[in-house]
């Protein structure tokens, strides 16, 4: 029998079983597409991670202050204030160290006229923008002077920016945090990944 012979004795039996082909075919597709799917999701979140590492750093130590014990209540990590800006430079001057940056953290509500914003706010060192690795879209970073001076200025995160000013531009504009008012020199942007920095970075004291 030829390959003729057997091409039409195949379709002749698919045909009599269209029915059972089509749900056969169909399943194989549905199996196939969601493999590739699957794939693509576990792909994607690996470069999602990857790029939130790399924004972090992924040669960063992180040191955080400890915890305390209040009438025989953990109060967590991070909850006493046992570093100082001394023990940030006593470490930057490690020999395996190239750069430190201290942070203080908190919450507040950033406003700028009649827009506000609840967002997180973070005072660092002009080395905060060398050890996290995060792009500078417009402006500046604030300077060394800035810290030593106490200037009322910040640095906005994506998000923090869109939803303040919308398309207009943020630099050289002034907001408040909390009761503070800020001069912003500068935006923080996203990564090649889409990453957004969604923080307020600020030195104001």
């Amino acid at each position: 029998m030829g390959w003729r012979d057997c091409m039409r004795l195949a379709l002749r039996a698919l045909w009599r079983n269209r029915t059972r082909a089509a749900l056969t075919a169909l399943g194989v597709i549905i199996g196939v597409a969601s493999v590739i799917a699957m794939l693509a999701v576990g792909s994607g979140a690996q470069r999602r991670i990857a790029a939130q590492f790399e924004n972090m750093g992924s040669n960063n130590v992180v040191i955080r202050p400890g915890s305390v014990t209040r009438g025989g209540v953990r109060t967590g990590m991070g909850t006493t204030t046992t570093l100082t800006l001394a023990d940030a430079e006593a470490v930057a001057k490690l020999p395996s160290v190239v750069a430190a940056a201290p942070s203080v953290r908190g919450v507040v509500q950033a406003r700028y006229r009649g827009s506000n914003w609840g967002t997180t706010v973070e005072g660092v060192t002009p080395e905060f923008l060398r050890v996290h690795s995060w792009p500078l879209t417009e402006g500046v970073f604030f300077s060394k002077r800035d810290v030593t001076s106490a200037a009322q200025v910040c640095v906005l995160g994506q998000s923090v920016a869109r939803e303040l000013f919308g398309l207009a531009k943020p630099v050289g504009e002034t907001i408040l945090l909390g009761g503070l008012a800020c001069k912003v020199v500068g935006i923080l942007g996203e990564d090649e990944e889409g990453f957004s920095v969604p923080t307020v970075a600020s030195n104001a004291n």
